[in-house]
Formats: structure tokens, C-alpha cells, sequence
């Protein structure tokens, strides 16, 4: 189906695009679509996703290219970075198709409610973490689910400017051998304690790929001293780790 043929559907309200080679003024026809709030990029685009800009209605976008697309995608991130829509309230990209800068870009999306941030650097390696940027963007923010990387060195602009942020979740798993700054993991738990609209967390994240006592037996300590200080948030343990 062409996107010509797309727009003669009047209520289509979540698109998914992306499956086959697609160029990116395939997109301009969409901008016509009132209805459309939900768009989901699977595979990257041929040429710059310009267009996207253009679809003011869109309030939720998710980009999760394949793994083996990997080398090919800075041009497009790049591109996605001044292409977002300014009116979305979720943003769910991808940690592998995730440049350094896309999260300054970040702070033009001041009505964003929801950032997931899914998966992890490629082969589970460490990298240098990547900030939330300070701004009034952050004053929509309700929702944060990303890893480590990213939470770990947001946890100072999330306190001091996320007065909405109801759930802070830490997703994926470190690689083995990674250390979390004893300072750092207090602050995270801190901020769980002392920021009144948190009521949800999950320390998924926080665990390694190989047990290691020490580091587990202070997330447990750190868990029940937060449960008896706020027994009202409600507390997930990390799932099971998928075989």
C-alpha cells in the first residue's frame, strides 16, 4: 500500500511504516491525516525523514530499526533529531539507533509526557552515559523508562526539574563487569524518596548480567529502606531474565 492509497483510509489513527524501502516524501501525504496519532518506523528510511515534521497530529512516535542496520544509521538519526514533530507526547527510540544528540534535541518537545528508551548499546557494551538536557521540557515529563546509561547522569535534572515525573523506570541489564558509583545508586534511591509525584520504579537495570553479592545485597538493603519510608510506591522486582 502507497501512502496515497493510506490517506484514503479517514480514521487511521497508528501506522506502521518501514517494512519495505520506503523514501522519505513518501511521508508528505500523511500530513494531511487529522486522525493520525501514532507512527512506528521499523526499518530506516531512504534519504532524511524531513517530512515528519510535517504530521502535527502525530503525538506518538516509536523508531526500533533492525540490528543489522546499524552502520548505516547516523545520517538518519541525525536527520530524525530536528524532524520530530514539536506537538508529541511519546517518543520511544531505540538505544541502538540513539545519537548523543539526540537527546539535547530533546528539549524543543515541550509537550513530551513518555521517553522509552529501549535496549542497549550494541554486544552489551559499556558506554559513556548520555544526560537528559536541563530545560522546560522536562516540566511535561511523566514517564521515563531508559537505561542506566541514561538515567544514571539525569538523576540531578530530574530532580530538579521533573515536577510531574510519576514513573522512573531502569530498564535493560548491566554488562558484566560494569560498577554503578555507590554515590550514584544513593542519589537514584534518594530521588525515589524524596520526589512526592513518583509512585512508580523498577531497578530492572540495575542488575548484572553475573551475580555479584555485594552489589545485589545493597539494591535489597536500598529497596526495603524505600518501602518503609514510602509504602504507598509501588515497587516491581526485575523480571526474570529472558533465556
Amino acid at each position: 500500500m502507497c501512502a496515497m492509497q493510506i490517506v484514503s483510509l479517514p480514521a487511521l489513527a497508528k501506522l506502521e511504516l518501514g517494512v519495505m524501502p520506503l523514501a522519505a516524501e513518501a511521508l508528505a501525504p500523511l500530513a494531511g491525516m487529522p486522525t493520525l496519532r501514532r507512527l512506528s518506523l521499523v526499518r530506516p528510511l531512504e534519504g532524511v525523514p524531513v517530512s515528519l515534521v510535517q504530521l502535527t497530529a502525530v503525538q506518538e512516535i516509536s523508531y526500533a530499526p533492525e540490528k543489522e542496520d546499524v552502520e548505516d544509521l547516523t545520517a538518519e538519526s541525525d536527520a530524525l533529531c530536528v524532524a520530530l514533530p514539536r506537538a508529541l507526547t511519546t517518543l520511544s527510540p531505540d538505544y541502538i539507533a540513539l545519537p548523543s544528540h539526540l537527546l539535547p534535541a530533546l528539549a524543543m518537545l515541550e509537550r513530551l509526557e513518555t521517553l522509552r528508551i529501549s535496549g542497549g548499546p550494541p554486544g552489551d557494551r559499556d558506554t559513556a552515559g548520555l544526560p537528559l538536557p536541563a530545560g522546560s521540557w522536562l516540566s511535561s515529563l511523566r514517564t521515563l523508562e531508559a537505561p542506566w546509561r541514561v538515567v544514571g547522569p539525569s538523576i540531578g535534572v530530574l530532580r530538579s526539574s521533573a515536577p510531574r515525573l510519576e514513573t522512573l523506570a531502569c530498564t535493560g541489564w548491566l554488562a558484566e563487569g560494569s560498577r554503578i558509583p555507590r554515590e550514584l545508586l544513593h542519589s537514584f534511591f534518594d530521588l525515589l524518596s524524596t520526589h512526592p509525584p513518583l509512585c512508580y520504579f523498577s531497578i530492572a537495570g540495575l542488575y548484572h548480567d553475573s551475580f555479584q553479592i555485594d552489589h545485589h545485597s545493597e539494591l535489597i538493603r536500598l529497596c526495603t529502606r524505600l518501602l518503609r519510608q514510602r509504602p504507598t510506591i509501588r515497587f516491581y522486582p526485575a523480571p526474570a531474565k529472558s533465556l
